[in-house]
């Protein structure tokens, strides 16, 4: 991973799930920064403007909903992409990450090869993934 490489914020608490999503973005070319809270994490997005965020919705601290409302209400971090991967397979749970701004909305157990797919299909023209 290069020092210049564009970088992803992982906001998990499951040790095991952020490393194998940081693996995930290494292999893309990304660096990734894992925080297993949602206040550190809504913070370490708004001080660093990650080009994307992985978040789990369920932390131990503030919920997954509500780091994606408090990003997509600061104007420095509205429009940071975020990818809701979780494994709380809400009803209608697509939906309301798609309402709420998020990019996409992932269950666990994720594939890493979906992961690959959405995160390339997310970043787009912004990256070279």
């Amino acid at each position: 991973m290069g020092a210049g490489a564009a970088w992803v914020l992982i906001i998990e608490d499951v040790r095991d799930h952020a490393e194998l999503w940081s693996d995930v973005c290494a292999d893309l070319g990304l660096n990734a920064m894992m925080v297993p809270r949602g206040i550190d994490g809504w913070r370490r997005a708004r001080d660093t403007r990650p080009v994307l965020v992985l978040l789990d919705l369920g932390l131990p601290d503030i919920d997954g909903w509500e780091v994606c409302r408090r990003l997509k209400a600061d104007d420095a971090t509205r429009d940071i992409p975020i990818v809701v991967v979780t494994a709380r397979d809400e009803p209608g749970g697509a939906r309301r990450a798609a309402q709420a701004g998020c990019a996409a909305y992932l269950t666990k157990p994720c594939r890493p090869a979906d992961l690959v797919a959405v995160i390339r299909k997310v970043l787009g023209d912004r990256q070279s993934v």
